[in-house]
């Protein structure tokens, strides 16, 4: 599977799974590489943290320190997103469910790009 329809899987499975359809789950496999190409979902939600910095910063007022902080939101929401998989890659075993976790950790990512999304469009009234 190439990278391409990797990605337009993940996003067809996510999709499904914002409206309430639970088959989207089953669309993305938990193998090894399908959970590698599904951090490409972090790319695609940069662009959303951007813009909602950006949204917040067309209220208040651009700060003097704008690409510090810019750097800065870019940085934290990486190491969060990074932080709950290595979280959840440990308690798996502890709960029983590692054999879950990939298929699991593939369809969150896909699920943060709808949910970023989501924020820019709700946040644009």
């Amino acid at each position: 599977m190439s990278s391409v329809s990797a990605v337009s899987l993940g996003l067809s499975a996510a999709v499904r799974l914002a409206l309430g359809r639970a088959d989207g789950a089953v669309l993305v496999a938990g193998d090894r590489q399908t959970v590698i190409r599904s951090f490409w979902s972090i790319a695609l939600c940069v662009p959303p943290v951007i813009c909602r910095l950006l949204m917040s910063w067309a209220d208040s007022g651009i700060p003097a320190d704008a690409a510090h902080l810019l750097g800065r939101e870019v940085v934290v929401f990486v190491l969060g997103w990074l932080v709950f998989v290595e979280v959840t890659y440990r308690l798996a075993p502890v709960i029983g469910q590692a054999g879950r976790w990939g298929r699991f950790i593939a369809v969150w990512n896909w699920c943060n790009v709808i949910e970023g999304v989501l924020v820019i469009v709700g946040g644009i009234p």
